[in-house]
């Protein structure tokens, strides 16, 4: 069992890194698209012929950043059969909600701050703590009184499904993965695709980038909470199928209403790509920024700073847009550059730790979302956009603040 550890010191110079080396899988922009590394998400798959099992976004109790929190992310990668077993087996406690101060906690024990005042990197990992039958036999004695059932009852067991996040799903989910676990089951040939994804939880990863990714179970909270997808040909057939058999023993005015929903949320890309073409054309900044509410989370709707005083005197030179948030409130950024060929974000004094934003080459309309703050404070995010030649062609930096009473 190969084991990678990403966690931060806690001083200003010490940024988050892996130990003992950024596994090659991490470089995959197929993985990094999906998941947010500050947030709980849970990625199972195979890549170069090794199952791998990895967990982010694991609060540390022991180290803090400031008044900043530090999230733990562990890479587990297994090299046979039995140490697959208890990946899959460690994927199934992972996603019981009731399991993850544990969880957290077995993770912290392994770090250890500031073991050599040399070690730029401020702690060092003792891996042998976090070894997955250790923390199976730990998790697994923690008493759970909730029953569950497998997330696909009546369904094809190699059909994709995607699920909104919810207790029920994950347990539900977490039932099917335990099973697949077994010394009694043999492992599904679907388990044995080479560099595919197979299970990911995660808090905004939309249906298309699951479908995209071609990910076997699929949970996110951009998943419509009574619209659970199964992308199988088939399958949909029947959904689809049932419904109109059924139109007209309902209501034929919510068929209506349903359809004018529809109609407004596809709508809105449109008028928010249009008002951001707009901007560039009036010669304002090329990174006109929009802050827009994302379908199927609730959210509070932002409001942008009115005045250049709400920007600290310091960074008003540098500040392209400011705009306040809540505590843990989701956000989604969009922007328009017509001459990048790829946009990255980060936080600032983070710029090793870049992450690709959501760029359309035919609207050049990029987007980044945001999952929130856990506290409050002034962050800044950084976003840099690249041209062809992979050469910086433009920095910009989004000043957010952060309060519970916004």
């Amino acid at each position: 069992m190969k084991i990678y550890f990403k966690t931060r010191g806690d001083s200003q110079k010490q940024g988050y890194s892996w130990k003992i080396t950024e596994p090659p899988l991490m470089k995959e922009r197929q993985i990094t698209s999906l998941i947010d590394h500050d947030f709980f998400s849970i990625v199972l798959g195979r890549y170069n012929n090794n199952l791998y099992l990895l967990i982010t976004g694991l609060e540390s109790k022991k180290n803090k950043y400031g008044n900043s929190s530090i999230e733990n992310s562990v890479l587990w990668e297994s090299h046979n059969e039995s140490e697959e077993k208890d990946l899959i087996h460690l994927a199934a406690l992972g996603l019981q909600d009731h399991l993850k101060n544990q969880l957290e906690s077995k993770i912290d024990d392994a770090i250890k701050l500031n073991p050599d005042k040399e070690d730029a990197d401020g702690f060092a990992i003792d891996f042998n703590k976090i070894e997955p039958k250790i923390i199976i036999d730990k998790l697994s004695k923690v008493r759970n009184d909730e029953s569950t059932e497998s997330i696909i009852s009546n369904d094809k067991p190699n059909s994709n499904y995607l699920a909104p996040d919810n207790l029920e799903r994950k347990q539900k989910l977490a039932s099917e993965l335990k099973e697949l676990a077994s010394e009694d089951t043999e492992m599904p040939e679907l388990l044995k695709e080479n560099n595919r994804i197979f299970v990911v939880v995660t808090q905004n990863a939309t249906e298309s980038q699951f479908k995209q990714a071609k990910v076997w179970r699929g949970i996110s909270n951009l998943i419509e909470a009574k619209l659970e997808i199964t992308h199988d040909k088939e399958l949909r057939k029947n959904v689809l199928g049932r419904f109109f058999t059924g139109i007209h023993r309902k209501d034929f005015r919510l068929v209506i209403v349903g359809l004018a929903l529809i109609l407004v949320v596809s709508a809105y890309p449109l008028y928010s790509s249009s008002l951001i073409n707009y901007l560039s054309q009036k010669n304002k900044p090329s990174i006109a920024l929009l802050v827009a509410l994302m379908p199927s989370v609730e959210h509070v709707i932002i409001k942008p700073c009115t005045t250049q005083t709400s920007i600290p005197p310091s960074t008003q030179e540098n500040v392209t847009s400011c705009m306040q948030a809540k505590i843990n409130q989701p956000i989604l950024l969009q922007g328009y550059s017509q001459q990048a060929e790829k946009v990255m974000y980060s936080l600032e004094n983070q710029e090793n730790e870049l992450s690709p934003a959501q760029l359309s080459l035919e609207t050049k309309i990029w987007q980044v979302n945001l999952n929130g703050f856990k506290t409050a404070g002034e962050y800044k995010i950084q976003v840099q956009e690249f041209n062809k030649e992979e050469q910086v062609i433009s920095k910009k930096i989004i000043l957010i603040n952060v309060d519970v009473n916004k």
